[in-house]
């Protein structure tokens, strides 16, 4: 069976080269094509990573003003990632985000202690970071206090218990769906808010952090305009910033794992 099969095959092979042999013999035969110039491959695109804002090689505590030269992101390209249709910094607009994200979280992340200096320093320490040092949304507004004392002066998250009323301070437990996101361990994870001074200081400027300023802030028609980054440069003055963080209630062996901190848990209402 195999012989039979291979020979039909050995032969139209031998034909098409005796074909071929003689058509390159005669005399009425058209000219070969001429041969295209082999071209050389464009280089592969490759995204650039740009530790600081400042442009250095190195993660730093400059928190980026803007995000630098991004092509603009048309409805016709969208979110293209890392993928192979990205072929040149021309139409990548992600690369220059996810550099600013990165800047950003590195130096949100910084020792407060330290303006600068080595990034194992810098991000390693045990002390307060950048953001924990910004106000939150109870030092600029003001609101109610906890019931519980606190004489070493421990960050103050709120819960409530079965038969406590709901109030302001939900926010600290309660997602924007209305319901809170409880751990596998059945806890409840904690949220705060956090301002840094450019939003502060625009906040209290305007009169924002009261009620009688906010009514004579829509009074005189008024518009909110936070200030927005320096966008001349990406290392210069940011503009207004806020973030949220989550919390989870952990044990003290596991504390080493993770980014923590000692706080009181005020439970309003009585079970």
């Amino acid at each position: 069976m195999h012989a039979n099969h291979l020979r039909p095959c050995l032969a139209v092979s031998l034909v098409l080269l005796v074909l071929a042999g003689c058509g390159q013999r005669s005399d009425t035969s058209a000219p070969a094509a001429p041969t295209p110039a082999a071209t050389t491959p464009a280089p592969a695109y490759t995204p650039q990573a740009v530790y600081c804002a400042d442009g250095s090689g190195a993660l730093c505590s400059v928190i980026p003003s803007f995000i630098g030269p991004d092509t603009p992101i048309l409805a016709t390209e969208g979110y293209q990632g890392l993928s192979a249709d990205v072929t040149s910094a021309d139409t990548d607009a992600q690369t220059p985000f996810d550099n600013m994200s990165w800047q950003m979280f590195a130096a949100l992340s910084w020792q407060a202690s330290q303006s600068g200096g080595d990034p194992s320093t810098g991000l390693s320490g045990s002390g307060q970071v950048l953001w924990q040092t910004w106000a939150r949304p109870e030092d600029v507004f003001g609101g109610p206090s906890g019931q519980c004392d606190n004489p070493k002066g421990l960050p103050t998250f709120y819960l409530i218990s079965k038969s406590g009323a709901q109030d302001s301070r939900d926010e600290g437990f309660i997602q924007a769906t209305g319901q809170p996101l409880i751990d596998v361990n059945g806890n409840w994870t904690l949220f705060e808010r956090r301002m840094n001074p450019r939003e502060q200081q625009y906040v209290e400027g305007h009169g924002l952090n009261s009620y009688s300023g906010q009514q004579s802030f829509v009074e005189s028609k008024q518009v909110v305009a936070f200030p927005p980054g320096d966008a001349s440069r990406t290392d210069g003055e940011p503009g207004a910033i806020e973030i949220k963080a989550a919390w989870r209630i952990i044990d003290a062996s596991q504390a080493s794992r993770y980014f923590s901190i000692q706080a009181l848990i005020d439970v309003q209402g009585a079970y």
